[in-house]
């Protein structure tokens, strides 16, 4: 009976990777220099990192937003985050930054990025001597 429903858990899983498909996840690391609270002094009080598919950043609250953010270090200091994003896709990322009082920076510079294409093609099973049949 073990047996059947080890056999039944596996095909289920193939199952689902076949019908929704299965992309690799691959690390991407993205590095900032820490901006100040008030311009380039003290520290501020939090970030929101933002990406897409596009470079536009029109409607900042539809992104997908990064999770994992280190709070904002003292101004001048490099901070960096790493996400796993699906490979092969082209991802735009941007940050704003937030003091104490509320004031939200605008949007930084825009950085860009393609995800390596993790999946290695199928293996050839046709190999013979002589012409192709």
């Amino acid at each position: 009976m073990k047996i059947l429903l080890s056999i039944a858990i596996v095909l289920l899983v193939v199952l689902l990777v076949w019908v929704f498909g299965y992309t690799a996840q691959v690390p991407v690391t993205l590095s900032w220099t820490a901006p100040g609270d008030d311009g380039d002094i003290s520290v501020a009080t939090a970030y929101d990192m933002r990406y897409g598919p596009d470079s536009t950043f029109q409607n900042w609250a539809a992104l997908d937003s990064v999770q994992g953010l280190p709070l904002p270090d003292s101004a001048g200091t490099c901070q960096s985050v790493t996400l796993n994003l699906p490979e092969g896709r082209l991802y735009f990322f941007a940050m704003k930054t937030v003091d104490e009082a509320g004031n939200w920076s605008g949007i930084s510079n825009i950085a860009r990025t393609v995800t390596p294409d993790m999946t290695a093609p199928e293996r050839i099973t046709s190999l013979i001597f002589g012409d192709c049949q």
